[in-house]
């Protein structure tokens, strides 16, 4: 089910803006979590500003279009620790929930590419909500969202993170080491014997040992379906009805 993506009932949304804007919490397990959805997303269209101020927005943009994966989440992290506090701590939240969200992609249908795609418009606005700005800019916008979604520890935890991309050539460096001692071994001790079966009685024995070890997938609880790190109890500004 695309939670985050189809569109909630019209007459649900106002009333549930309504009780908001009453001072009331009308969200329970029954309430339609479409409408939840879409509710969320407006009220992030009506902000007086942006959570990316026009100089923010610009320079977000620009870390987009950097080709190096270093390069762009640095750039990225600079530009989100440097928001003004109660745009950075929403921010956090949001992409939190979204990081989560994409966790239960196989329940929810929602990728981080598809959840970036439904929520970029509401989070990103160009100065000026410039229409031409806001089209020339949407894969930018898109990615900068997905950046957020999937490299959510990396951008907003404190202190110096490591990119994604640094382990992996770590992990090279190490794999030629041990290449290059395993093959000065192999001169020393004598012709370098495979440890892989050669036969077909080793390789039966080998299948039935890899059924037996086959991993099941994880197991994922009603708990952690229901828990949602977003508090509806945090809206500050009035939704205005439509």
């Amino acid at each position: 089910m695309e939670v985050d993506c189809l569109a909630g009932a019209a007459s649900t949304i106002n009333a549930l803006k309504e009780a908001f804007n009453c001072g009331e919490d009308p969200i329970d397990s029954s309430t339609d979590i479409h409408a939840v959805c879409d509710l969320v997303k407006s009220w992030f269209r009506v902000l007086p500003e942006p959570l990316f101020l026009s100089n923010d927005y610009h320079l977000a943009i620009d870390a987009m279009q950097l080709e190096n994966l270093d390069d762009r989440l640095t750039s990225t992290r600079n530009v989100v620790q440097g928001l003004p506090q109660p745009n950075f701590d929403l921010l956090k939240r949001v992409a939190e929930h979204l990081n989560r969200f994409a966790d239960f992609e196989e329940k929810n249908q929602m990728s981080a590419e598809g959840l970036a795609i439904v929520f970029s418009p509401n989070l990103l606005r160009a100065p000026q909500e410039k229409f031409a700005m806001n089209l020339a800019n949407m894969a930018h916008t898109h990615k900068l969202v997905k950046t957020l979604t999937t490299h959510f520890h990396v951008i907003f935890d404190e202190g110096d993170v490591e990119a994604d991309g640094e382990p992996e050539e770590k992990n090279d460096e190490v794999e030629e080491a041990g290449m290059e001692e395993m093959e000065a071994e192999a001169d020393t001790e004598g012709p370098f014997r495979s440890d892989s079966p050669t036969h077909l009685e080793d390789v039966a024995e080998d299948d039935a040992e890899n059924d037996e070890e086959e991993d099941l997938p994880p197991t994922i609880t009603a708990e952690q379906l229901d828990q949602s790190p977003l508090d509806f109890n945090t809206l500050s500004y009035t939704l205005p009805s439509t």
